[in-house]
């Protein structure tokens, strides 16, 4: 009966914001007057609860679902981003080429809806603060559920801008009916890093091996890394990225492969889980946890693994980018051998007119690799969602940014990366001035983090998004909605709201441009 409550309050959080009809009934049933919460126990399911949000399970009902979770679409929404299905997913085509409307944009994403998790985490903190437990342990909860709020309000922020968020007092007075704005940019700023600080200030530096998935002061400190990069603080996130490399926190590039991987790949084996290099993975676990994202990546005719759709991949383009030599480009397979034994290749791709079942887009990006017991639905892999290459090419770009001189500590955090993935470093003879470097990172960064949650957000930085992504529609012959040489027009940085939430609001919720 508790698990229940706990969903039922997530329903009636919606309800307080949008103006729908509520039911105060449900919402005294979990006010301590029903004596729950009143143990550490109940505090710690309620903790749990609130982790329900950034799971990797599902299609699209988790942050990092792969259906359409806000890390699918920091690829989907790029240049480098391909959605490999035909006129059933013009909703996916409107994000992949920037052509989208509140209609369009919302058809087969609405992760906007998640902005309520952030009223269920501040009530969650205020009902944990009434318990008699442990006081150490309280604030350590209390931290993890500040944590939670600035990561997710970090990751809306960025695909949605300043967006509504509820104090407790309206929280708890749900009858009054209150309709409320968004948050300017100034509370938005307020709200991330305060959130992102005060918990960073409490929690354990990096995940001890039993607490796998718990948030971390490196997780909080990774999200401010990302959030002042996005604002060109670049004080403050050249901050953060010395901040990480601090050895108390325990992180390290993945230098030796296992089972017969490379480096790179062996970051993502499931027998490398919580590797030196993971700062926070969304946990998966066989038979009870399980992902998706093969389905995603792989086509329906694949043999031995039947009952995938190949949604997402990248075009031959990005492919033709990398070095023979590169690690990473091993991760891509030129080769499909269909269930019924036919092999396509580049050369080859077949002619299906389903084009997710050749290789006429583009490779299939694996990256997680097949492993024993992997089904196209059961994919047990920790999926990874920040890790310290991250952090160093980050800094890399901060330090360039403020005045550092790219030819000195910043050419040798890249080639750390570069070497790796069994590259030969880059020289100043290869990158001249800073220009060139911060060009070079930027496609590092690129063959990096292919369908890590990164390219959209270096795009957007970097003021090139516009240009790469009309490029993109022109290749594709596709429309888009992008203006390719106006550098002001910012517009397809955000993503609209649904009209629905609007005509809710009553005008108080501003719709985006589009």
């Amino acid at each position: 009966m508790k698990q229940i409550k706990l969903y039922l309050v997530c329903g009636l959080l919606a309800a307080a914001l949008s103006g729908c009809e509520l039911n105060s009934e449900l919402y005294s049933d979990i006010s301590p007057s029903t004596g729950y919460p009143s143990t550490a126990k109940d505090a710690q399911e309620l903790l749990t609860s609130c982790y329900e949000v950034f799971g990797a399970t599902g299609y699209s009902d988790r942050l990092f679902s792969p259906g359409g979770g806000l890390w699918t679409l920091n690829w989907v929404i790029s240049d480098y981003g391909l959605v490999d299905r035909g006129a059933d997913a013009e909703g996916w085509h409107a994000l992949a080429y920037a052509r989208w409307s509140p209609a369009t944009a919302n058809g087969n994403v609405n992760d906007w809806r998640f902005y309520n998790q952030l009223g269920k985490m501040e009530m969650t903190i205020d009902r944990i603060k009434g318990i008699e437990m442990d006081e150490t342990l309280k604030k350590q909860y209390i931290a993890e559920l500040e944590c939670g709020q600035g990561f997710l309000a970090f990751m809306l922020y960025d695909f949605y801008g300043p967006i509504v968020i509820a104090d407790l007092e309206t929280l708890k007075d749900p009858a009054a009916m209150a309709i409320l704005p968004r948050k300017t940019e100034a509370e938005m700023a307020a709200y991330i890093t305060g959130k992102l600080n005060s918990a960073a200030a409490v929690l354990p530096k990096a995940n001890a091996e039993t607490q796998s998935g718990r948030f971390t002061a490196g997780l909080a400190h990774m999200v401010l890394l990302k959030y002042y990069m996005q604002q060109k603080d670049w004080a403050n996130a050249v901050k953060e990225g010395r901040e990480l490399q601090k050895a108390e926190y325990g992180y390290s590039l993945v230098t030796v492969g296992m089972n017969g991987y490379s480096p790179y790949a062996s970051i993502f084996l499931e027998a490398n889980e919580w590797n030196s290099e993971v700062i926070w993975a969304s946990p998966l676990q066989r038979g009870t946890k399980e992902g998706k994202w093969l389905a995603y990546v792989l086509p329906g005719n694949y043999s031995g693994l039947g009952g995938c759709w190949r949604m997402w991949t990248a075009p031959w383009s990005f492919y033709d980018t990398f070095d023979d030599a590169d690690d990473r480009k091993a991760t891509m397979d030129t080769t499909l051998i269909t269930s019924g034994g036919v092999t396509y290749t580049r050369s080859n791709p077949g002619t299906a007119v389903n084009s997710w079942e050749t290789l006429r887009t583009g490779p299939l990006t694996m990256k997680y690799p097949i492993e024993a017991g992997t089904g196209a639905e059961s994919w047990f892999t920790d999926f990874i969602v920040y890790r310290y290459a991250d952090v160093i090419t980050l800094l890399a770009e901060a330090l360039v940014q403020s005045g550092t001189a790219y030819s000195g500590e910043p050419l040798t955090l890249l080639n750390q990366v570069v070497t790796r993935a069994g590259l030969t470093a880059y020289t100043t003879t290869e990158i001249p001035d800073k220009d060139k470097f911060i060009e070079v990172l930027l496609e590092e960064r690129a063959k990096e983090f292919y369908w890590e949650g990164c390219r959209r957000q270096d795009l957007i930085r970097n003021g090139i998004f516009n240009a790469k992504m009309y490029a993109k529609a022109t290749a594709a012959q596709q429309n888009t909605n992008i203006a390719p040489t106006d550098a002001t027009d910012t517009k397809h940085y955000r993503i609209p709201f649904p009209e629905s939430l609007i005509t809710e609001s009553k005008g108080a919720v501003v719709q985006n441009p589009y």
